[in-house]
């Protein structure tokens, strides 16, 4: 009898595990990616939006594209998962799976801190980058502050690698500005992926003329009078951009599949959930804390990264498959993973590491150069065939 398996999500993770379950499953077998926009859009391309070195359309994808591969793509809207039950509902009909592979996100939650909506531009969708690029054009200079404001966001340097980005656009336009980059982290930044890349962040932001503030907790934003409050005092600002909180989508929530950290939690090695038969979670939507390091003040997890998601999305599909034809063995993801970080003037850093590393996770980046900025801009194109042809 032939078999469905529902992805819920067309990121890097629902993507991959789409690809990789056509790839190895029986003809017969359906793979569906529901997803409420038919737009796929790397989010390393959002900056060069927000910058204007990139327009909307010339980053945007049609995830319509997976039906030439085989795999069944349905714009809606995921309204409930009852898992025992094996159906999830959507604004476009009720759909029965055999396999389940969660892979919707985080949400952005902008109104989590008051004020943030009114008084912040961020880039963490298409939209916002837009905002924020048309900000940029009428910005005359002053006091730039760029906001990190809580943990378990995407991409862990996106916040430093804009800082340095929008400081290198305004010196090229020839505006007068500082640049502060204001974190809830410590002396060091991006934790997770350990001390010898924070250290790399904070001397790069450095060089590019940013100014590092560290241990700033947010409390609310003043955007009459463009001010940020603080735990610790305030500070004004000219322009402020965030990266806002973020939070897993009600839907999963009200499944009854979140912890008290508000993420699903899953098996490190197979994206697992526990309690639920056939049933995965991949990327952002989960929590993963590494291995001897779960903090309940700091808690050290598994970084919500793009690369990381494919990863996932490969093992859940390889693990599938294996179910599928009842053998035992299974395969695991291995904790590695690599990022591009841009510091500015057409240069970018590749950075490969071992989140699973003791007695600390382990990341490295190279020196800065343009080489790499290329490696980046062909990757981001690379990545789009690869998912979509």
């Amino acid at each position: 009898m032939a078999q469905t398996v529902l992805i819920l999500g067309g990121g890097f993770g629902g993507l991959a595990a789409a690809n990789e379950a056509r790839r190895l499953l029986p003809s017969d077998t359906a793979v569906i990616v529901v997803d409420r926009s038919e737009e796929f859009v790397v989010g390393a391309a959002k900056t060069w939006v927000a910058l204007g070195e990139n327009r909307r359309d010339e980053v945007v994808h049609s995830r319509e594209r997976l039906g030439k591969r085989g795999i069944e793509f349905l714009q809606a809207n995921v309204q409930r998962i009852a898992a025992a039950d094996r159906t999830v509902e959507t604004d476009a009909g009720t759909i029965q799976y055999d396999y389940l592979v969660i892979a919707l996100g985080a949400e952005i939650a902008r109104d989590a801190i008051p004020g943030l909506s009114e008084g912040a531009y961020d880039f963490y969708t298409l939209d916002a980058a837009e905002r924020l690029r048309t900000a940029l054009e009428r910005f005359d200079g002053g006091r730039v502050i760029v906001l990190n404001t809580r943990p378990g966001y995407k991409c862990p340097p996106a916040p430093y690698e804009g800082a340095m980005l929008l400081a290198d656009h305004l010196r090229k336009r020839g505006k007068q500005a500082e640049v502060s980059m204001v974190t809830f982290e410590g002396a060091l930044p991006l934790m997770t992926a350990g001390p010898e890349m924070g250290r790399f962040i904070v001397g790069e932001l450095e060089k590019a003329g940013v100014k590092y503030v560290p241990q700033h907790r947010v409390v609310s934003v003043d955007a009459a009078n463009r001010v940020v409050k603080f735990e610790n005092g305030e500070m004004s600002y000219d322009l402020l951009v965030a990266t806002p909180p973020h939070a897993a989508p009600e839907v999963v929530k009200e499944a009854g599949l979140t912890n008290d950290t508000g993420w699903i939690p899953v098996d490190p090695q197979t994206c697992s959930v526990a309690g639920h038969e056939r049933l995965f979670a991949i990327g952002d939507v989960t929590v993963l804390p590494l291995p001897g390091r779960f903090n309940p003040d700091v808690p050290l997890v598994l970084p919500k990264a793009g690369v990381i998601a494919e990863k996932q999305g490969v093992i859940v599909a390889r693990n599938i498959a294996l179910d599928m034809a009842g053998r035992g063995s299974r395969a695991e993801y291995d904790g590695t993973a690599f990022c591009y970080v841009e510091t500015g003037g057409n240069h970018a850093a590749r950075g490969d590491g071992q989140f699973f590393a003791m007695p600390n996770p382990s990341m490295a980046a190279r020196t800065p150069d343009l080489e790499q900025f290329n490696e980046k801009k062909e990757w981001v194109q690379e990545t789009v065939v690869r998912f979509l042809g």
